[in-house]
C-alpha cells in the first residue's frame, strides 16, 4: 500500500564525520558546533532529557538517546541552519508540552495511574522514529572508509533526511497530543478521560451539493435558483426594534421609501439626498451589535405590510446559501418575479432560452436578471424597495465590492426599484460606495454618528421593558430593578444593542434574576478598552453556565462550541448529537447557553449563534478565557479527521439503486432516496473534509486517515458526490488537499491523491 511519507530535505552540508567519519578536514562542522543555532539545539535537547528523566514513560528515554545520536551526526555533517532551527523549535514545543503534563505522567511510573493506550502509542511512534533514524545514521558510519569517501555528499544528505524525519515525528506527536489533550480524546485522567469525545465530525452542508441539485430541478421547471432562507421571514432569530426606539432612522427610512425618487439627482454639494436617493446605506462601527439587522428587519415588516417590499436578502455567514454572493441577485430576481408577475414571465422566458444565465458572473447577473427584464416590463413594475442586509457577511469579502460596483454600473436603469443596504463599514465596502455613480444616489446613515444620548435612551427603553417583563415573570418586588441599576446596565452596553439583548437573556436565566443582575453590575467599568463590556458579558454567560467545569466538561463544551462556530453551515441538535458523539447529549450542554445560542424547539432546525460577536469572542486569544477558547487550527484538524472517519463508512452504490446507471431524473422521488441513504453528516464530510484539512495542522494521525481514505474509499466518495450532483466539487477538494499538503514541511510522495 502506498503511504504518505516525508519529503526528503535538500539541505545537506559538507563531508560527514563522527559516526560518519570524514575523510578530509572541514571547517564547517566546527563553525556549526560553535554557532548560536546549534547551541540552542543542544540546550533544547538537554532540557528534553531532563523532562524525560522525570517522567520515565516506556519508550521515551530510549527515544531521546536516539535523538542525541542524530544530534551528534548533525554537528559533524554541517546541516543547514534552517534545519537546526526547525528541529530546535519542535523540541522546545515538545519539552514544554511534556513539562506541563509532568505531574500527571509521573503517576505512570509510580503506578498511581496508567498511561492511555493512545498516548503510549503516540510516544512509541515518536520514539521509534528517533531510534530508526539513529540506526540509519549508525549504518552510514559503519561503512568502509573508501565507500564513505566516495559517498560523503550523499551521506550528508541522508543525515539531513533523518533530521527531517525526527523533526516531523516531534511535530506530529505534538499536534496529535495537543488535540487529544484539548478535546479529551484519551481515556485516562492524564490527558482527560473520555474516548467518547474522541474525534469530531461535522455536519450538514445540506446545501452546496443538494443546492446544486435543487438549482438544476428549479431550472428545469423554469424557476430561477435562489437562496431559500434569505428572505426576512425565514429567520426566526430576527427581532424588530422595540417600540419607541430607533425613531430617527426609522422615520428617515419611511420618508425615503415613501418618495418615488423621481426628482433630479442633486449635485455633490447638496448634503441631503433623502428624497432622490436610489440607495439607502446604513452602516455601523467596525464592531457588530449596533442594531443594523434589527432596523432592516423592522423596515421589512413595515414595507411588506404596505406592499412596497419587493425582495429581501438577509446575508448570514452561518448559512451557506445566505453567504453566497452569487446567489444575491438571482434570489432578488426570483422574489421580484413573485412581486410583479410580468417581471416573473420575463425571467421564465430568459431561463427557457439561456438557463446558464442563472450561474453567470455577478455583473452579468445584474444586467440579465434585473436590468433587461425591468426594461421589458416598463411601467408594470410599481415603485418598490429591495433590502440587502449585512452585506459584509458574504463568504467572499472581495465579492461585496463586485456586487456594489455592478449595482453602481446599472443603478440608473433599475428605477423604480430602490435598495436599502446595511453593512459594516469595511474598507472594500466603503471604497465601493465611493464609486461616482453610486455615491451620487446613495443616502448614508452612520449609526455610530447618532448622538450617544439618543442611542443610550433607546437601549434604556429596551432594557427597562425587558427587566419589567422579568420582574412580572418571577413575581419580584415592584422596586426591582432600580432606575440606578437600569442606567448602569445601559452605560455598560456602550451603544451595543447586542449587549442589551444578551444581558436581558442572561438575567432571565438560572431562576435568579436579582443575583444575575448583581453579578453583571459587579464588573468594574473604569478604563476598559473597546469590547471589554461585551467580553465580560460573554465570560459571565460561560461562567454562569459552567461554574467549575471538570476537564472532561470543558473539553465537551469546547468541542460543541468550536464545531458550531466553525461549521460552514449550521446543524440541528439532532444532527450534532448523531455526529459529535460526545459523552452527554448535546442539547443538555446547549440549554445552559441559551442567552448566546439559539436552539430551535424543532430538533430538525439548525442551532445558531445569537450574534456573530460571540464567534469573534470565542476564537480570539486575549478576549476569551480558558478553558473555553477555541484554537481554530486545532479544531479544523479535528474536523478534518472526523470527516475522514465518516468517509471511511462509504460503500459502493450507497443508495442501493437496482441499476446504478439509471439517470437521476428518471428515478422516482430521487430526493427521498438521497435523504434516506446519504444523511446530513455524510454530505458535510463529502463536501468539507479538504477544506478543514487546509485550515488545520498536519500530523501522522491525519495523514494515516487520509491515506486510508485514498486507498479504500476515494471512488466511493466520487460516486457519492456524483449522486449529490457535485462532481466538480471532487476536483476542487482534491486540488485543495494537494495544495495544502505540498506547501507543508512534509509533502506527498506516494499518495493516490496526486
Amino acid at each position: 500500500m502506498h503511504k504518505i511519507k516525508p519529503q526528503k530535505s535538500q539541505g545537506a552540508g559538507s563531508s560527514p564525520s563522527g559516526p560518519i567519519t570524514a575523510p578530509v578536514a572541514n571547517k564547517e562542522p566546527f563553525y556549526l558546533a560553535k554557532s548560536p543555532a546549534f547551541a540552542a539545539l543542544q540546550t533544547s535537547v538537554k532540557g528534553l532529557h531532563e523532562v524525560a528523566d522525570k517522567i520515565p514513560v516506556p519508550g521515551l528515554k530510549e527515544g531521546t538517546k536516539g535523538l542525541t545520536f542524530v544530534l551528534d551526526a548533525m554537528q559533524k555533517t554541517s546541516q543547514n541552519t534552517s534545519d537546526v532551527d526547525s528541529l530546535t523549535k519542535r523540541i522546545q514545543e515538545l519539552s514544554e508540552m511534556l513539562s506541563q503534563a509532568t505531574s500527571v505522567l509521573e503517576g505512570v511510573a509510580s503506578g498511581g495511574t496508567q498511561l492511555s493506550d493512545r498516548m503510549q502509542a503516540r510516544i512509541d511512534r515518536m520514539s521509534k522514529a528517533w531510534t530508526d533514524s539513529a540506526q540509519k545514521v549508525k549504518d552510514l558510519g559503519a561503512k568502509p572508509y573508501m565507500k564513505r569517501l566516495m559517498a560523503h555528499d550523499g551521506d550528508a544528505r541522508a543525515v539531513a533526511d533523518q533530521v527531517a524525519a525526527v523533526t516531523w515525528a516531534i511535530r506530529s506527536f505534538t499536534v496529535d497530543s495537543l488535540i487529544a489533550i484539548e478535546y479529551a480524546l484519551d481515556d485516562t485522567r492524564n490527558f482527560v478521560q473520555q474516548s467518547s469525545a474522541r474525534i469530531e465530525t461535522k455536519v450538514d452542508d445540506i446545501l452546496v451539493g443538494q443546492q446544486i441539485m435543487v438549482m438544476k430541478q428549479d431550472l428545469a421547471r423554469g424557476v430561477l435558483p435562489h437562496a431559500v432562507r434569505a428572505p426576512y421571514y425565514c429567520n426566526d432569530k430576527l427581532r424588530q426594534c422595540y417600540p419607541g426606539t430607533r425613531v430617527d432612522v426609522l422615520a428617515r427610512l419611511a420618508e425615503w421609501a415613501a418618495h418615488s425618487g423621481a426628482a433630479p439627482v442633486p449635485d455633490d454639494s447638496d448634503p441631503s439626498k433623502l428624497l432622490t436617493a436610489r440607495v439607502f446605506w446604513i452602516n455601523g462601527p467596525g464592531s457588530a451589535g449596533t442594531g443594523k439587522t434589527t432596523i432592516a428587519y423592522t423596515m421589512a415588516l413595515i414595507l411588506d405590510a404596505e406592499h412596497k417590499l419587493a425582495a429581501s436578502f438577509f446575508c448570514s455567514r452561518d448559512v451557506l446559501e445566505c453567504s453566497d454572493p452569487k446567489l444575491i441577485f438571482p434570489t432578488i430576481a426570483y422574489q421580484l418575479g413573485q412581486f410583479c408577475p410580468a417581471f416573473g414571465r420575463e425571467i421564465s422566458a430568459l431561463l427557457a432560452l439561456s438557463p446558464d444565465e442563472a450561474f453567470s458572473v455577478v455583473p452579468r447577473q445584474v444586467e440579465k436578471l434585473l436590468v433587461e427584464p425591468l426594461r421589458a416590463v416598463k411601467d408594470q413594475m410599481p415603485p418598490c424597495i429591495v433590502i440587502i442586509d449585512a452585506l459584509d457577511e458574504c463568504r467572499d469579502g472581495g465579492a461585496t465590492s463586485i456586487i456594489l460596483s455592478s449595482l453602481a454600473m446599472h443603478i440608473s436603469e433599475l428605477s423604480p426599484i430602490k435598495f436599502l443596504i446595511t453593512s459594516r463599514p469595511e474598507l472594500h465596502v466603503m471604497n465601493a460606495f465611493k464609486v461616482a455613480q453610486l455615491d451620487k444616489v446613495t443616502q448614508r446613515y452612520i449609526l455610530h454618528h447618532v448622538e450617544p444620548q439618543v442611542v443610550e435612551a433607546d437601549i434604556y427603553k429596551f432594557l427597562n421593558h425587558k427587566l419589567q417583563m422579568i420582574r412580572e415573570t418571577y413575581s419580584l418586588d415592584d422596586r426591582w430593578p432600580s432606575m440606578k441599576d437600569v442606567e448602569a446596565l445601559t452605560k455598560m452596553a456602550s451603544g451595543l444593542f447586542v449587549f442589551a439583548v444578551t444581558a436581558g437573556l442572561l438575567i432571565q436565566e438560572y431562576d435568579d434574576p436579582e443575583g444575575q443582575m448583581k453579578k453583571l453590575l459587579s464588573y468594574s467599568q473604569s478604563d476598559k478598552p473597546s469590547y471589554r463590556e461585551l467580553d465580560q458579558l460573554y465570560i459571565q454567560v460561560l461562567n454562569a453556565a459552567f461554574p467549575s467545569p471538570s476537564l472532561e466538561l470543558a473539553s465537551r463544551v469546547r468541542l460543541i462550541l468550536g464545531s458550531i462556530v466553525l461549521l460552514r453551515d449550521p446543524l440541528s441538535v439532532a444532527d450534532l448529537n448523531n455526529l459529535l458523539k460526545v459523552s452527554a447529549p448535546i442539547d443538555t450542554t446547549l440549554k445552559r447557553l441559551q442567552s448566546v445560542i439559539i436552539i430551535p424547539e424543532q430538533h430538525s432546525k439548525p442551532v445558531q449563534l445569537l450574534h456573530p460577536t460571540f464567534y469573534e469572542f470565542l476564537v480570539t486569544p486575549g478576549r476569551c478565557i480558558e478553558p473555553f477558547l477555541i484554537r481554530v487550527d486545532r479544531h479544523h484538524t479535528l474536523l478534518a479527521q472526523s470527516c475522514l472517519d465518516v468517509l471511511s463508512t462509504l460503500t459502493k452504490n450507497i443508495c442501493n439503486l437496482s441499476d446504478p446507471w439509471t439517470l437521476h431524473e428518471d428515478l422516482e422521488d430521487f430526493a427521498t432516496i438521497i435523504r434516506e441513504n446519504i444523511p446530513s453528516f455524510l454530505k458535510y464530510a463529502c463536501y468539507n473534509w479538504a477544506y478543514h484539512m487546509s485550515q488545520g495542522l498536519l500530523s501522522d494521525t491525519l495523514l494515516e486517515k487520509l491515506d486510508h481514505f485514498c486507498q479504500n474509499h476515494l471512488l466511493h466518495w466520487v460516486e457519492t458526490c456524483s449522486l449529490l450532483g457535485d462532481l466538480h466539487g471532487t476536483t476542487v477538494a482534491l486540488k485543495l488537499a494537494q495544495s495544502h499538503l505540498s506547501v507543508c514541511h512534509m509533502a506527498l510522495s506516494y499518495c493516490n491523491i496526486c
